[in-house]
C-alpha cells in the first residue's frame, strides 16, 4: 500500500532528522476546567424543556440518562456533560463546542455535522458513533474509544488522540493535520485519502489499516506498526 507524498517513500519506522522537532510533548491541549456554581439540569427537566421548544442550554451541567434521546440542534456549548449516557441518542447538528464529555457514553450516537471544536471527550466511549462531517478541531480525545466509529470527512485539526482506540474506525478523507496520535490504535482502520501531515504518530498502530492515498508528509512516524 502506498502513502502519497511528493518526497521519496520511506519506512514508517524511519526517523527523518528534519522532522525530529515535530516530536512534541505528550501533554494534551489544555481544556478549561469547569466553572463552579453552574446551573444543574436533570435529564428529565432537559427533555421537558426541549420538547417545549427550548434549545439553548449553554454552560449548564447535566446529570442523568439521555440514552436514545432526540436532541437534534441543541445548543450545549461549554456545558458539562461528563459521564452522561447518550447511547443511541440523536445529536445531529448539535453545538457542543468547548463542552465537557469526559467518560460520557456515546455508543451508537448520531452526531453528524455537530460542532465539537475544543470539546473534552477524554475517556469517552464513542464506539460505533456516527461522527461524519463533525468538527473536532483541538478536541481532547485522550484514551477515548472510537472503535468502529464513522469519522469520514471529519475535521480533527490539532486534536489530542493519544492512546485513543480507533480500531476498525472509518476516517476516509478525515483531516488530522497536526493531531497527536501517540500510542493510538488504528488497527484495521480505513484511512483512505486521510490527511496526517505534521501529525505526531509516535508508536501508533497502523496494522491492517487501509492507507490508500493517505497523506503523511512531515508526520512523525517513529516506532509505528504497519502491514
Amino acid at each position: 500500500m502506498l502513502v502519497s507524498s511528493p518526497h521519496p517513500q520511506r519506512s514508517f519506522g524511519a526517523a527523518d532528522p528534519a522532522n525530529v522537532y515535530r516530536v512534541m510533548t505528550l501533554a494534551a491541549h489544555d481544556v478549561a476546567e469547569p466553572v463552579e456554581d453552574v446551573p444543574v439540569v436533570t435529564a428529565e427537566e432537559l427533555l421537558q424543556r426541549y420538547a417545549a421548544g427550548e434549545r439553548d442550554f449553554q454552560g449548564v451541567r447535566v446529570c442523568g440518562d439521555l440514552a436514545c434521546a432526540d436532541l437534534r440542534g441543541i445548543h450545549w456549548s461549554n456545558a458539562d456533560l461528563s459521564g452522561v449516557n447518550f447511547t443511541g441518542a440523536d445529536l445531529r447538528g448539535a453545538d457542543l463546542q468547548g463542552c465537557r464529555l469526559r467518560r460520557a457514553t456515546l455508543v451508537g450516537a448520531d452526531l453528524r455535522c455537530a460542532e465539537l471544536r475544543e470539546a473534552d471527550l477524554s475517556q469517552a466511549d464513542c464506539s460505533a458513533a456516527r461522527l461524519a462531517g463533525v468538527t473536532l478541531d483541538w478536541a481532547n480525545l485522550h484514551s477515548a474509544c472510537l472503535r468502529g466509529a464513522d469519522l469520514n470527512w471529519t475535521s480533527l485539526l490539532r486534536a489530542q488522540l493519544n492512546s485513543a482506540n480507533l480500531s476498525e474506525a472509518s476516517l476516509q478523507g478525515a483531516d488530522l493535520r497536526g493531531a497527536y496520535l501517540l500510542c493510538a490504535d488504528l488497527l484495521d482502520a480505513n484511512l483512505e485519502d486521510a490527511h496526517f501531515e505534521w501529525s505526531n504518530c509516535l508508536d501508533a498502530n497502523f496494522a491492517g489499516a487501509n492507507l490508500e492515498g493517505t497523506h503523511f508528509e512531515h508526520a512523525n512516524l517513529m516506532g509505528t506498526l504497519h502491514g
